[in-house]
């Protein structure tokens, strides 16, 4: 019933049935398309606010095309509209002096207190933080300094200007980080929890399912594990149900993770992959898809069910050629390195330990890039127990280095 000429006498319902259409053109898989109407809708775009809810959704989509610095740079053309200008790889300095900042701010209120701040009212200051909340995880695959301040940043403006769902995230995520980075574990408990009980106390749907799987990295370092594969297994409800498509990918390949974390049965990890992994497929998550292949390939080979117990290689699977694929540019750092930690686990128990130590260099160039998940953890006692597997018969100067 609209037309071209709807533009002007009905800006602002056109503008939300494109930006809806382009929405569900990106969650039914159709990226070429829902491509297309974001690049309209920035052109047609009015408002700061207007344009600032395409970028989020276009922010989204390079995420899922494994485009993470194009991602990053949508992100912070968003905040330059607010007049927030942040370096795409800021110092160490710059991202610490950010955290100072957010805890004098802070002036020792407990954290649990902050359930109190007023809601956020401000249309552009909504929208400020809407654009912090997209720059996460493409600010989390390509610089651990800008994923630090950016969380940092979007946390002190809430102190400051009151509280909403970005915030709920922000505080969920700054959890995540809190105890790999700085040392905080139960602050970063805590402060994941604010932002469980953020969304609950203001009906925060459409932030759930990311504060929940936020909440499911930081209850690991902390919780009994069950504690976060419930979680995960909620995110992935809560997020097909809101639309958070990328973290619906995500949360079964931290419940894989979690699985095999906690001994269950392979075969149990095994039918939890296979879900996910058909998810991540139908959702063309090409980055995402690889990961959970990876999962697969660690356990078919404990299961014994590849060529030989030295190799991920099997009748349809190429180990060579799949190695290959993710030496590309583009490819995620984060699902990269947990690669080469399965393949470090592997050939250490197959006895490989020359293989090993290859995987273990591969990792430990990408660690940043995994920070806050406990799979870390696997590489530093592997690569340890690697290392004096192969000391008795190194050289001396192998010894020393």
């Amino acid at each position: 019933m609209l037309d071209e000429r709807d533009w002007d006498s009905q800006y602002a319902l056109m503008f939300r049935l494109w930006l809806e259409r382009a929405e569900c053109e990106f969650l039914s898989g159709n990226v070429d398309k829902a491509e297309q109407l974001i690049m309209e809708l920035l052109r047609r775009g009015t408002s700061k606010v207007d344009k600032a809810a395409v970028y989020h959704l276009k922010v989204h989509l390079q995420i899922v095309k494994g485009e993470y610095s194009q991602a990053v740079e949508s992100a912070l053309a968003c905040l330059r509209l607010f007049g927030i200008d942040i370096p795409a790889q800021p110092t160490w300095e710059q991202a610490e002096a950010e955290y100072e900042t957010l805890w004098r701010n802070l002036n020792g209120r407990p954290i649990e207190n902050l359930i109190d701040l007023p809601l956020m009212t401000d249309p552009e200051l909504l929208a400020t933080m809407h654009a912090l909340e997209a720059l996460l995880v493409s600010a989390y695959y390509t610089d651990l300094h800008l994923f630090c301040l950016h969380l940092c940043l979007g946390v002190k403006i809430s102190l400051k200007h009151g509280t909403s769902g970005a915030s709920a995230i922000g505080c969920g995520w700054l959890g995540t980080i809190l105890g790999p980075v700085f040392r905080r574990y139960s602050d970063g408990y805590r402060l994941a929890k604010l932002g469980c009980d953020l969304v609950e106390k203001h009906g925060f749907i459409a932030s759930q399912a990311k504060v929940h799987y936020a909440m499911g990295l930081a209850a690991l370092w902390t919780q009994p594990i069950t504690t976060a594969l419930d979680f995960n297994r909620a995110v992935f409800r809560t997020a097909i149900e809101t639309g958070a498509l990328t973290y619906a990918c995500y949360s079964v390949y931290e419940s894989v993770t979690i699985l095999l974390l906690r001994n269950d049965p392979l075969d149990e990890a095994w039918r939890e992959s296979e879900t996910g992994l058909d998810f991540a497929r139908k959702a063309r998550f090409r980055d995402q898809t690889d990961a959970i292949v990876s999962q697969q390939r660690f356990i078919a080979t404990m299961q014994g069910r590849t060529a030989t117990f030295s190799t991920f290689s099997d009748a349809s699977f190429d180990e060579t050629v799949f190695e290959a694929q993710l030496m590309t540019e583009d490819r995620m750092h984060t699902m990269v390195c947990f690669y080469w930690i399965l393949k470090l686990k592997a050939r250490f128990l197959s006895g490989d330990y020359a293989e090993a130590l290859a995987a273990a260099d591969k990792a430990k160039e990408l660690l940043w890039s995994g920070l806050g998940h406990i799979v870390l953890l696997d590489y530093y006692c592997y690569t340890a127990l690697i290392v004096a597997a192969l000391y008795v018969n190194a050289s001396a100067d192998e010894q020393t280095n």
